[in-house]
């Protein structure tokens, strides 16, 4: 696979995970989402693997989040860079979820918002075509 198609794959994936993640909570609403973002992230093949831990690295922008969390703990025990990869790409998938869910949420209020707006306008409309003004 080309670099192109991994950097598609990978945000194919994040966005994945966060209909998932917006999936599981919406079955149920006790669920934490942070434990589901957290086995999400633990087990995904972008965390766990380090060639592709690497990618992540290149492919988000979030590079910098589990030192925003954790600071330079975050890399406490690393004994590679594969190892630093893995830490760094955890954090970094993370937030990109962690936004794909901000993001769809705000699309779907949009889209609510839009909705209801149009149909506000349709009930009008239909109201004065029943009703027209008399002048």
């Amino acid at each position: 696979m080309n670099y192109m198609d991994e950097y598609a794959r990978y945000w194919a994936d994040v966005r994945g995970y966060a209909n998932d993640a917006l999936e599981a909570v919406r079955e149920d609403p006790d669920r934490d989402i942070g434990d589901i973002l957290h086995e999400t992230c633990d087990g995904s093949q972008w965390v766990i693997y380090y060639h592709r831990a690497a990618m992540v690295c290149v492919f988000t922008n979030r590079d910098e989040a589990g030192f925003e969390i954790l600071g330079k703990e975050l890399l406490n025990e690393c004994e590679s860079a594969g190892q630093t990869y893995c830490r760094i790409a955890y954090w970094a998938l993370r937030a990109d979820i962690q936004n794909a869910i901000s993001a769809t949420l705000r699309n779907r209020e949009l889209i609510a918002a839009t909705a209801t707006e149009a149909t506000a306008e349709a009930v009008e409309s239909a109201e004065e075509e029943q009703c027209p003004d008399s002048k």
